[in-house]
């Protein structure tokens, strides 16, 4: 099972790809604990590290004493455990009659005169690592480590062998029932989704299975060549654990799974009177509209804008580089390894990713480029949004991409740009203008940004804004899934939230029409708003004191003023006001037919989904069939998790923006969520700008 070879990401590392995939029935905690024993891999690396680079400066210190013209750093003098037990050291070294025919016509020569260290300096060191009280506290702790990533495994593997053979033993179960049953009986009496509901539990056990190997296979790797590379004990003991893990049931099916799924196809077949095709393709559109097998996360290779690009420029010639905040590393990492230009990461801290800024244990950030920027084309990445597993707030981000843009700046890079997935502040006229001031002062010449909600924030900034959509990817991805599920394209409708995203919506049908091959009256996918009814209503308000009286020797020229003034001051008697009479559902009103039809709901972000759920239970109750919300930035605050599961909302489709690791561990909310990567736009975006290209080319049809 073990293998060392590293196979192909498919754009998303497989921390990714565990929340991606997993049963969200059988929840993360069925399965392998790999995120804490991931954890325990970094520390004891992090360990492992610490004692060489103790015993490299021991070694340093030492050479300094010794007398012999030879360095001791200059020898192969070996300083690993498994040569430590040895009291002395033999260097072996060629006679005069080897060094003289060496020299006559070899083309390696030995020097003429040895340069080995004092034998006797070689040993007290060695008998320093031995005695050394600090290096002997970074090998216990690190023995500890090790001890507690082997417990964690062993639990690991109990855990999950014990679940699949209860998933097997269920299996047979109904397998010995439906043996039971005659034809007549499987016809008439049962449900018609019975025998589709077995075939499903056969994909999520083969699912469990290969998503649990792959994770043994992967800590045992990060294990095997993080920190038990220099012991020959540890390397013998992983390569145990997996010879176990692979002649277990955990690899090995005590049931026939394959005749099974065959016995199931026939059975199937001959309940409904079709062939095998039809009965194969009859079952595996059930498994994909149940969605239970679907990956949760769309990987970059298969997005729309995943095609290879060439490395843009050598290092030392405008290169292009890439700096990613804390908000931002994965997606970092991604653009990185899309644009193959080497992602400039600062030193990695421990219990953390590597990047160019980090935070401290005092609350401030630190920043530390990696290397020189002179002259390169830098693009910083980060999105302004809150992370509240970290206790940071929208304010931090905006700090921390203030202290990186500056840092650039002062770093001499000849064009600096800002990548900002998600931009907050937008809502407020002000509050944006300020953002953007502080974000140009701090040295930033051009901004990238997705899917502003407002309009007037490009007129709020005097350097370049470019404004990206990913409505390419939102329209493919639904086209892929509906034609995966057999839909013929004919009740779809596109929802705008509200009045603002009308001509969205309008585009958004027109290239789900266009994706989907749709043409004529029959095909055409319709709009439907959302409108909130206001009502009017009037509230009394004291007149003012003091106003103005009749005047009888007033002026005939001056009469008409007084009259003014007096109809003024009546006037502020019953102050018309304007408010939501109906601030829940019941004030919404819908403009459009939704009965019977596949509505998608547009929406730029989705916060505490107080309306969205509203809108959500308005189209139900007008007779929508199936409700598909599509948001773009998913900063979910409040209560959203309680009204969305609440809510008749069948898919919740976003984009990584701001990072959902959070929300696709909670597996009910990972059964609705769907995440499609923002790094495939941003890195074809970042290409038109650093090669002066039109940015309007990303989205010619």
């Amino acid at each position: 099972m073990l293998k060392t070879g590293k196979p192909i990401s498919e754009g998303q590392p497989f921390r990714r790809r565990l929340l991606s995939e997993y049963i969200a029935e059988y929840t993360l905690d069925n399965y392998v604990l790999y995120y804490d024993l991931k954890k325990l891999v970094k520390e004891a690396e992090y360990l492992r590290l610490e004692c060489e680079s103790y015993q490299k400066k021991c070694i340093e210190d030492a050479s300094k004493n010794i007398e012999s013209p030879g360095r001791i750093s200059c020898c192969s003098v070996c300083h690993s455990p498994t040569a430590e037990g040895y009291t002395e050291v033999h260097i072996p070294w060629p006679s005069p009659a080897e060094v003289a025919t060496a020299r006559e016509g070899s083309l390696f020569s030995f020097p003429p005169t040895p340069p080995a260290p004092s034998l006797v300096a070689v040993r007290a060191m060695q008998e320093r690592f031995l005695h050394d009280p600090a290096l002997a506290s970074l090998r216990a702790r690190r023995e500890k480590v090790q001890e507690r990533f082997f417990l964690a495994l062993e639990e690991s593997y109990r855990k999950v062998k014990s679940f699949v053979v209860g998933l097997e033993t269920k299996i047979m179960l109904q397998m010995v029932e439906l043996h039971k049953l005659t034809e007549v009986k499987l016809r008439e009496a049962l449900p018609p989704d019975f025998i589709p509901r077995i075939y499903l539990q056969l994909e999520c056990v083969r699912r469990y299975r290969e998503v649990n190997l792959l994770a043994f296979r992967k800590i045992l790797q990060k294990f095997l060549h993080r920190v038990a590379c220099d012991r020959l004990g540890l390397q013998r003991r992983v390569r145990d654990v997996d010879a176990v893990i692979s002649r277990s049931n955990v690899s090995l099916p005590t049931l026939d799974l394959r005749g099974i799924a065959l016995e199931l196809i026939g059975v199937y077949g001959t309940v409904h009177r079709v062939d095998h095709e039809a009965a194969v393709r009859g079952l595996g559109q059930f498994v994909r509209r149940s969605g239970v097998v679907r990956p949760r996360i769309l990987p970059s290779g298969r997005a729309v804008f995943a095609a290879a690009i060439s490395p843009l420029a050598p290092a030392g010639g405008f290169a292009l580089r890439t700096l990613a905040g804390t908000r931002s590393r994965l997606t970092g990492k991604m653009l990185a390894e899309l644009l193959r230009c080497g992602e400039r990461d600062g030193p990695e801290k421990r219990g953390g990713g590597g990047g160019s800024s980090q935070w401290c244990d005092n609350g401030e950030i630190q920043v530390q480029l990696p290397g020189p920027l002179r002259g390169d084309d830098v693009f910083v990445l980060q999105s302004l949004a809150s992370e509240e597993a970290e206790g940071r707030c929208h304010a931090d981000a905006v700090m921390e991409l203030l202290l990186l843009l500056h840092a650039v700046r002062l770093a001499a890079a000849a064009h600096v740009t800002a990548v900002l997935p998600y931009l907050a502040y937008t809502r407020n006229v002000a509050s944006i203008a300020a953002l953007a001031e502080l974000i140009e002062v701090a040295g930033c010449h051009h901004v990238v940004t997705v899917d502003l909600m407002n309009a007037q924030v490009e007129g709020m900034f005097s350097i370049p804004l470019e404004n990206l959509s990913p409505r390419s990817e939102f329209v493919r991805y639904l086209v892929d899934e509906l034609r995966e599920e057999g839909h013929d394209f004919t009740n779809l409708t596109v929802v705008a939230a509200d009045g603002h995203h009308v001509g969205r919506a309008k585009d958004f049908a027109d290239d789900l029409m266009a994706a989907a091959g749709l043409d004529g009256e029959a095909a055409l996918v319709p709009v439907c708003t959302a409108v909130r009814w206001m009502a009017k209503k009037e509230t009394a308000v004291e007149p003012p004191r003091g106003g103005p009286k009749d005047d009888p020797d007033e002026a005939p020229s001056t009469r008409g003023i007084a009259a003014a003034l007096r109809r003024q001051a009546r006037g502020r008697r019953a102050v018309i006001l304007t408010e939501t009479e109906n601030p829940g559902r019941e004030g919404l009103r819908l403009v459009g037919d939704v009965r019977g039809r596949f509505c998608i709901v547009l929406t730029t972000v989705l916060n505490e989904a107080v309306e969205t759920a509203n809108l959500a239970r308005c189209l139900h109750e007008n007779g929508a069939q199936r409700i598909v919300i599509v948001a773009t930035h998913a900063v979910l605050a409040g209560g959203y998790r309680e009204r969305l599961l609440a809510a008749p909302i069948e898919k919740i489709i976003v984009t990584d923006t701001i990072p959902q690791d959070d929300v696709l561990r909670d597996p009910l909310l990972a059964e609705k969520f769907r995440v499609l990567p923002i790094a495939p736009l941003l890195a074809r975006a970042i290409e038109k700008i650093h090669t002066d290209n039109n940015l309007g080319t990303l989205f010619e049809k």
